[in-house]
């Protein structure tokens, strides 16, 4: 056996020796053919290469240049100009040169394969078709039309590398999108048989997209028609991409839009059966916006970066997904950077149709950018409009969730969390809550809660004021839950907190079953805590009437070693007093504050002890304030506050301030007389109180059911009204009822002196007051008159010196009321106006008198001795407002009062200083009004219709005096219809007191009353001009100073502008002047400016008419001109006195002249009127001086009349005169040039003018001219005639 397996060995080693041989001659044979045969000539196979390679390839394929050369032992062929078409004919790719080493396995395989390809810039078009068909080089991937041979031959040669490409993407399924690439480099790598492929691939973009891309990959596959067996894995990263352009070249939801937003990416990639199975990706994107519904705000994210991942495992009975991200970091805009977050996403799914199984973990996840996402991204589900509604704050630090199913259906769920400054908004029956940190373990049945918060708050509103901060909060809350979370148990495992407001510790339970009110258990104790702190609690817990009240308490204070217990059903409506709320509390407090209902005033300042046993008050204060009133053993007992008019009694000492009493019994609505004085008085200074007060007590407000006590003054003040002086230093008591009120012992001091006062309370309810003192008006003397005085008493009192005994008493009854008030006034000197002046050695009774019939009548009435009497019929109608119905103003003896709705005012009397009595009326009103806006002056005393029948000696009125005036005068309404007659004026008078006022007289005799000297009292009272009457008076006698002026008519109307004389017209025989002019009485300085004209027909006698007889003989003439001063219309002031004036005088004569110069006055000043302009040149012209003409003009300027031409013009000579007059000193400084007539034809006056202005020469030297200065006062002028040398001097300096 041996033998021949020996032998059959030798045969086959001899057989494989002789085939080895062969190969080894058949293999150089051909190496040979190729070296020597083959290559030498590759450029005449050129086209059967070609033809082999569209085999391969499936695909036309041309080769334009071909060359051969070795590679070691390895054939190497150089291609240039190599070109692929696709079936169409279209050209797809280019080559321009491929470098290939030809391998041997050809010959095994029988197919052209190289062990290397090297191509050198090519340039590759790729296109998805409108299908979504990708076509590379002609060649189609996916679809029925696949075409992978030349895909899998190249997948077949050991190693490509591309250098330089560039590579065309049309993407006709974006609108025929194009794009490229450039600087493509790959580098492929095919081993174990073309089975497992490794690449790398980096190129640039040109467009928009991104900068750079990098791939890599490790994949085992044998054939492009077979992706799905393909497995293995791929590195992708982009570089600076941007994705507001890549929204164009993604598919994406319609609503989605890629705003902006720019980084890189970099994924790692598993892939099996030819799809991914996992994923890893590292992303960095900065400045990010996506909109992801046109309806909702944009997503502006700052920054973005991290890891996230995703994979998918399966096996016989489940399907297992799970996302994660690692260390993600989110900076949304105006949000600071979030910490890093981790978390997990798994879903496990049954083949068999199992309920999905459900788990989310998250480490360290701020709350703030979930809220902000929730607002920016889709609301698809319920968890968005959870978490719209939340809008949680805080970090979660680590949260596990475990369910099945669908989450809105409450499927089984696990959930345990550990947060921190955790804060959400509140939701259905839960409070919003902040600050809250610990830990929390859920279940669908049942959970707990651990708390360990700092700085929390609980919110019921967005109010501050329904708030809850504690400083900490620790302690462990337990619930269960069931029948679908209608029904609920909380219990609270001893809550620990502190909080600026109160330390405490509370422990107890909460239920409450779907829409039935809840019921609740809750003890606790606070150490120490704010009253308001208390308040909310009870707020939190009770329904909403008790907290109503407690929020019109306003209450404050603090509270110490307090216990409490609520037990009960909250918010119940029902009277059943064993389902009401028991609210027991025990505590002592300090400081503490009660505002009560109404406008009763607070309650502070309290210290003592509490008690509220459900609806019993109990309170024991050893101190506290009530409007500044201190209290002392002060007790307050309540009964059953839960009573529709529940029962208070207050018990106590108190001392304080007189007027904060005096407003508790205002309030007290203790007797209608004596509100009614209360109301009307004013108290300061200290006093003391005893009282004991029952209150009843309803929803708007307090009523007092009994009330008694006493009250001692101590050292007060007392105002009762503005027209009653000031009662001072009063001592004494009060005692007080809810029905009446007494005085015992009562001294003040009023008027200066003092005052005993005391009252006898009347069986039928009413009271008499009486009381009797010394006035000392002395004291109320100031040292001078004041325009503005503090008060009315000080405003009257000032016109009063001495003492005098006074007397007072009032009767107050059930409807009605009487006052009393008499006094001699001997030894009081009364300096008020005349007729009611009188020393203090005279007697003269006052006795004033008012009666009140409640609600409405006031019937007054005052006798002052014989002098005056007046009595006044009023209706009440508020405080100070009176409606007058009658009354009688009678100057001596006692009038009766009228029938009629109208007041009279009659008789005679010797004197009447109206003008002082009209200031002190003026003041009395500001005073007044300074008090009370609304008060009424003497429209409370006087009807609408008056009238006046009054005799007078003497009337001061208009600062002038009136003798023997009786006025007869009918006023209805505001027109007052006056007859007069008087010594200086007589005739009618009708005065329209509205607006526009107006002033029309027709008058018989107007003579220019005496000025009054100003007295004391108006010597600063205002005087500022305001709008003045329309005037239209017209006097057939105008006499000023004894001297007839003539005929009189003066109209002028108040305009916007100023009050406008229209026309001042006074008519002589022998004299004519019309004037008209402006006053700016609106405007300071108040300038007045006027237009006037004299005119004379013999001005001899006109000047003999005022007073300047012997001057001029016979002659007319006229004076014209314009002047204006600051001041009134019928007074000039010299000072401001500007304008000018033109004079013209013809055939008139000098007679015998009296030394002195004139003074120019206005035409308004009818006194200064008749002044004229005098010259006396006595020493040239002896008795007289005839003249033919005089004139020229003359210039005013702020007092200064100056002039330069005026010229008097003679038969025997001509006068020239120059210079100024000071109107306000009267002087002058004057010039006259006198020249002798030679009886020239030509106008003499003209030549003088001009010698005297040094125009002309004088030819005849001194002969012609001689000339005067005229200086000194006008009283006393002083003349001197130039000497000689000065006219020569004078020649000289008007020599050329």
């Amino acid at each position: 056996m041996s033998r021949y397996f020996l032998r059959y060995c030798v045969v086959c080693l001899s057989w494989a020796g002789r085939c080895l041989l062969v190969s080894v001659l058949f293999l150089c044979l051909a190496l040979l053919a190729l070296r020597y045969w083959i290559l030498p000539d590759i450029g005449n196979y050129r086209s059967d290469i070609a033809a082999a390679i569209t085999r391969v390839a499936g695909q036309p394929v041309r080769i334009d240049v071909i060359q051969a050369n070795w590679d070691g032992l390895r054939p190497h062929l150089s291609m240039q100009g190599v070109s692929v078409h696709d079936q169409q004919g279209h050209l797809v790719l280019i080559f321009p040169g491929i470098e290939g080493t030809v391998s041997w396995r050809s010959m095994l395989r029988g197919e052209l394969n190289f062990h290397e390809i090297v191509i050198d810039r090519p340039a590759l078009v790729t296109r998805r078709d409108t299908e979504g068909l990708l076509h590379i080089a002609g060649i189609t991937l996916g679809g029925d039309r696949q075409e992978s041979g030349f895909f899998d031959w190249l997948l077949r040669q050991r190693r490509l590398v591309v250098k330089q490409a560039i590579i065309y993407w049309q993407d006709d399924l974006r609108l025929g999108t194009v794009h490229y690439f450039e600087s493509v480099n790959l580098l492929l790598q095919n081993r174990q048989g073309g089975k497992r492929h490794q690449f790398g691939l980096r190129a640039q973009s040109s467009g928009p997209l991104f900068s750079k891309v990098d791939i890599r990959g490790d994949l085992i596959g044998d054939s492009v028609q077979m992706l799905s067996a393909w497995q293995g894995r791929l590195f992708v990263q982009l570089q600076d991409f941007d994705l507001e352009n890549w929204q164009e070249w993604m598919t994406l939801p319609a609503d989605l839009t890629l705003k902006r937003g720019q980084g890189s990416v970099r994924a790692w990639m598993d892939v099996g059966a030819g799809n991914l199975s996992r994923w890893v990706a590292d992303i960095n994107l900065r400045k990010a916006a996506i909109h992801f519904a046109q309806h909702l705000s944009l997503l502006e994210i700052d920054h973005l970066y991290g890891r996230s991942g995703w994979s998918k495992t399966e096996d016989a009975q489940d399907t297992d997904e799970q996302w994660f991200v690692r260390d993600l970091s989110v900076e949304l805009k105006d949000l600071p950077l979030a910490e890093p977050v981790a978390a997990l996403w798994h879903v496990r799914n049954h083949k068999d149709g199992g309920t999905p199984e459900y788990r989310l973990q998250v480490e360290k996840f701020d709350l703030n950018v979930l809220t902000r996402l929730a607002a920016n991204l889709p609301p698809e589900n319920r968890l968005y409009k959870f978490l719209s509604e939340v809008s949680p704050r805080g970090t979660v630090k680590h949260v596990n969730l475990e369910w099945q199913g669908n989450w809105s259906e409450k499927s089984s769920l696990k959930a345990n969390a550990a947060f921190s400054d955790l804060s959400v908004q509140s939701l259905d029956k839960y409070p919003a809550f902040s600050g809250a940190s610990g830990i929390v373990n859920i279940t669908e049945t049942d959970g707990s809660l651990f708390l360990s918060s700092s700085n929390m708050e609980l919110r019921k509103t967005q109010q501050p004021e329904e708030k809850l901060r504690l400083d900490t909060l620790i302690g462990r809350v337990d619930w269960k839950i069931a029948h679908g979370y209608e029904t609920a148990q909380l219990k609270f495992n001893n809550i620990v907190f502190t909080s600026d407001a109160g330390n405490g510790a509370l422990q107890g339970s909460y239920a409450f079953n779907g829409n039935l009110p809840g019921q609740i258990d809750l003890a606790g104790y606070l150490s120490q805590a704010d009253i308001p702190l208390l308040g909310q609690y009870i707020a939190w817990v009770t329904d909403e009437t008790v907290v109503n009240e407690i929020n019109k308490a306003i209450i404050s204070g603090q509270l110490h070693d307090t216990r409490f217990h609520v037990k009960g059903t909250l918010n119940s409506q029902s009277t059943d007093k064993k389902n009401r709320l028991s609210i027991r509390a025990e505590t002592d407090i300090g400081n503490a504050t009660i505002k009560t209902p109404g406008d009763w005033p607070e309650i502070s300042g309290m210290a003592g002890y509490v008690s509220l046993q459900d609806s019993v008050l109990d309170i024991s204060l050893s101190s506290a304030n009530i409007s500044g009133i201190k209290l002392q053993k002060f007790t307050l007992q309540s009964g059953d506050l839960h009573a529709e008019q529940p029962k208070i009694r207050i018990k106590g000492l108190a001392e304080g301030e007189s007027g904060e009493i005096a407003a508790l019994l205002r309030k007290a609505d203790i007797n209608q007389h004596i509100s009614e004085l209360l109301n009307q008085a004013e108290f300061s200074g200290k006093g003391r109180l005893q009282a004991d007060v029952s209150l009843s007590v309803t929803q708007k407000e307090f009523s007092i059911a009994r009330m008694q006590g006493r009250y001692q003054f101590m050292d007060n003040q007392i105002n009762f009204d503005r027209y009653i002086p000031d009662f001072y230093q009063v001592n004494g008591s009060l005692v007080f009822t809810e029905a009446s009120m007494t005085l015992e012992g009562v001294r003040a001091k009023v008027l200066g002196g003092p005052v005993e006062i005391s009252s006898v309370s009347a069986p039928e309810g009413g009271m008499h007051i009486t009381a009797s003192g010394r006035a000392d008006f002395d004291r109320f003397q100031s040292d001078r008159i004041t325009t503005e005085p503090v008060n009315l008493s000080r405003l009257w009192t000032q016109f009063m010196r001495g003492s005098t005994d006074w007397r007072f008493g009032m009767d107050i009854e059930h409807n009605k009321a009487s006052i009393v008030i008499e006094s001699s006034l001997k030894g009081v000197g009364l300096t008020l106006p005349a007729p009611l002046s009188k020393t203090a050695a005279e007697v003269v009774p006052l006795r004033l008198e008012k009666y009140f019939t409640w609600p409405h009548d006031d019937h007054t009435r005052l006798r002052y001795g014989n002098i005056i009497t007046a009595e006044f019929q009023r209706v009440h109608e508020a405080v100070h407002h009176y409606h007058p119905v009658r009354g009688i103003i009678r100057f001596g003896g006692r009038g009766v009062l009228p029938q009629n709705q109208i007041t009279r005012i009659e008789g005679a009397v010797a004197r009447l200083e109206w003008d002082q009595w009209r200031e002190l009326f003026r003041r009395h009103a500001e005073v007044d009004v300074s008090i009370d806006h609304t008060a009424r002056g003497l429209d409370n005393i006087l009807t609408g219709p008056v009238q006046f029948d009054v005799r007078i000696g003497q009337l001061e009125f208009l600062s002038s005096y009136f003798n023997n005036a009786h006025l007869v005068i009918d006023k209805r309404d505001d027109v007052w219809q006056m007859q007069v007659s008087s010594r200086e004026v007589a005739g009618k008078i009708d005065w329209h007191a509205t607006s526009p006022q107006k002033v029309a007289a027709r008058l018989s005799r107007l003579i220019m009353p005496k000025d009054a000297p100003e007295p004391a009292l108006l010597q600063h009272s205002l005087d500022i001009p305001g709008n003045w009457p329309n005037v239209d008076i017209e006097a057939d006698e105008l006499i000023v100073d004894g001297v007839l002026l003539g005929q009189m008519k003066l109209s002028a109307v108040q305009k916007q502008n100023g009050w406008q004389v229209e026309n001042l017209d006074i008519r002589h025989p022998d004299s004519t002047l019309q004037a008209s002019g402006l006053w700016e009485n609106h405007r300071p300085p108040y300038r007045v400016s006027s237009h006037i004209q004299l005119q004379s027909g013999n001005i001899g006698k006109f000047l003999k008419r005022h007073g300047y007889p012997a001057r001029i003989a016979r002659g007319e003439g006229a004076m014209t001109g314009d002047l204006e001063w600051v001041g009134k219309p019928f007074s000039i002031n010299f000072p401001t006195l500007s304008g000018k004036l033109q004079f013209d005088a013809r055939h008139g004569q000098f007679t015998e002249l009296k030394p002195g110069i004139g003074r120019l006055l206005g035409v308004f000043d009818l006194k200064s009127l008749p002044r004229r302009l005098t010259l006396d040149f006595y020493d040239v012209f002896g008795k007289g001086f005839g003249f033919d003409k005089l004139g020229g003009h003359v210039a005013i300027q702020n007092g200064i009349a100056s002039t330069d031409g005026l010229y008097i013009m003679g038969s025997s000579a001509e006068l020239v005169l120059s210079g100024e007059w000071d109107l306000v000193n009267e002087t002058q400084a004057l010039n006259l040039k006198v020249f002798p007539s030679f009886g020239l034809v030509t106008p003499i006056a003209g030549i003088a003018a001009m010698i005297a202005s040094g125009t002309l020469q004088d030819p005849f030297s001194r002969v012609l001219l001689n000339e005067y200065a005229i200086t000194g006062s006008w009283n006393d002028p002083i003349v001197i005639r130039l000497d000689e040398e000065e006219n020569q001097v004078r020649q000289r300096n008007h020599k050329p």
